[in-house]
């Protein structure tokens, strides 16, 4: 562990303020000059949060996908201003097509809802998501309004990934090969081998959860909910704890 006083302290005052655990790393150019955690890693045995813990980010991987994205770009296998149709055929349908890959990853492209059926088990059937988005709806013309691609953002963008890569490698281990194996990043998973399922901390509330649950009130068929669709799909520490959805493509 790499640290100083300061961040000690840090640490130790967000556990204080209800935080469970936590790992910090900070960089100064190639060199790792922070790698400190504090905290527990699952609440129930009191296990701790050390260097090899792994922690679901839910939208952050929406960073990773993009900057695959701007690798396609950079190969010229990509252009963000070209139809999403362009490289993927079947979705230029049912007034799709003119949707660009920029407007997926500005979250204009209209399409921010999911299968209405969507639970845990469909979630890993990446093939059935993907043909339902290709032959959804827009709803509304490409640019015209910016609606958060809470979970179709990724489907989207790693179908064109998974077709623009001359290997037609799925998202998942095209993010692995190209991107984290060759900076280090090892440990970087889009989806989980079962084999590192010990390692994963257990989300939780912590010691002051919410006073109801998220999106209590919000309608069922309101774009919030529809974007996410449902519990056992969504962003609750209830549905990332589920290993199906880790080990989904």
């Amino acid at each position: 562990m790499r640290s100083d006083d300061r961040i000690e302290k840090a640490l130790a005052r967000a556990v204080e303020l209800g935080e469970v655990g936590v790992q910090v790393a900070a960089y100064l150019g190639d060199e790792l000059i922070v790698d400190a955690w504090t905290g527990v890693a699952d609440p129930r045995d009191r296990r701790p949060v050390d260097g090899d813990t792994l922690f679901p980010v839910f939208s952050v991987s929406k960073a990773l996908l993009a900057t695959a994205i701007q690798l396609q770009c950079e190969r010229g296998l990509v252009d963000m201003d070209e139809p999403v149709a362009t490289y993927w055929p079947e979705y230029g349908q049912r007034g799709k097509e003119r949707i660009t890959v920029g407007h997926v990853l500005t979250h204009r492209a209209g399409v921010p809802h999911m299968p209405p059926d969507l639970d845990a088990a469909g979630l890993a059937d990446w093939d059935a998501i993907t043909s339902w988005l290709a032959g959804v709806e827009p709803l509304h013309p490409p640019g015209e309004r910016s609606m958060y691609h809470s979970m179709s953002f990724g489907h989207i963008l790693g179908e064109v990934v998974r077709r623009t890569d001359p290997e037609h490698r799925p998202y998942d281990r095209f993010l692995r090969e190209e991107l984290c194996l060759p900076i280090g990043a090892d440990d970087v998973w889009d989806v989980l081998p079962a084999e590192h399922e010990h390692r994963v901390a257990r989300l939780t509330w912590g010691p002051n959860p919410p006073k109801r649950a998220p999106m209590t009130g919000v309608p069922l068929l309101s774009m919030p909910r529809r974007s996410v669709r449902t519990p056992t799909a969504g962003t609750t520490p209830g549905s990332g704890r589920r290993r199906s959805r880790r080990r989904a493509r």
